[in-house]
């Protein structure tokens, strides 16, 4: 998956140190670069664009966490509304009335049946609950993150398989950034677009320490470039670079994650009728 660099080179799909992500603040993050390979090589654009890669350990902890969070609230809205109907009410009713006036109302109920169906739905209103309280905290611990993967490891499950056969629109999954490294793994961020000059790319193609950046920063225009140093990465440079064919595997689905196109379905009724054409066209060449 991965190859050595030449001595400099640094082309579309070259991982390096120093990266940024605005989505994970704290973590040491790599870049990727997905300006093509063209622009790069024959100096023709001035601006290089890279996507940043985190551990995949802190992608389950933020991104992992939230996917499995909304899935477990999806799925106890889903059974709040299941009950509401086999108690003979609007499932809408609780978009506009608090559940807990809803549940107050179900518990009047007296038959096997209509208790059933209370428990049923007093289950899901607390899951729904308690996962919106905790995505709605701002800064919800990794002891709560992780405990509330356990807690749904059969979600948990599913999001990582997920993950790890990109099967994740807005990530892929990457066994490891450098050619000799041991690891779980990296996410790369899809959705989140980086810039560098391609003066600063030049740098760090051959290494870049902090002080050198700093000294030279004005000449790397600065409001474009995206890159930071820390106590894991105080050296910029490249890694390694993700070989043929991942590479162009990895560009199609950045591609088709800004490239689909919403459009308004074609009617049922059409579909209904198109169901009939054979028939009728059967009719009409006698």
């Amino acid at each position: 998956m991965l190859r050595p660099l030449d001595p400099g080179e640094f082309v579309q799909g070259t991982i390096f140190t120093c990266g940024l992500s605005d989505s994970y603040p704290n973590v040491a993050a790599l870049g990727m670069l997905i300006t093509a390979r063209c622009d790069t090589a024959q100096d023709k654009a001035k601006v290089y664009n890279y996507i940043p890669i985190v551990p995949v350990e802190a992608w389950i902890k933020k991104d992992g966490f939230e996917l499995v969070a909304k899935r477990a609230l999806a799925n106890g809205l889903g059974g709040m509304k299941s009950a509401l109907s086999d108690a003979g009410m609007a499932q809408s009713i609780i978009d506009f009335v608090d559940y807990d006036v809803i549940l107050n109302e179900l518990k009047n109920g007296v038959s096997k049946q209509e208790k059933a169906i209370t428990k049923r739905f007093e289950t899901a209103m607390r899951i729904v609950q308690s996962v919106s309280k905790l995505l709605d905290k701002q800064n919800y611990s990794t002891a709560e993150s992780l405990s509330f993967l356990e807690d749904n490891d059969k979600l948990y499950k599913t999001v990582i398989k997920e993950l790890l056969t990109n099967d994740l629109a807005e990530f892929h999954y990457l066994e490891k950034t450098d050619i000799d490294e041991k690891t779980r793994g990296y996410v790369a961020l899809m959705r989140e677009i980086r810039f560098l000059s391609a003066a600063l790319g030049k740098r760090i193609a051959v290494g870049l320490d902090a002080d050198e950046f700093n000294s030279l920063a004005k000449l790397f225009s600065p409001g474009l470039n995206h890159i930071r140093f820390s106590a894991e990465h105080d050296f910029a440079m490249p890694l390694s670079c993700v070989a043929s064919p991942f590479i162009e595997f990895i560009m199609q689905r950045f591609v088709n994650l800004f490239s689909r196109i919403g459009v308004t379905d074609i009617p049922k009724d059409r579909i209904t009728e198109a169901h009939d054409w054979v028939k009728t066209m059967q009719e009409t060449a006698k």
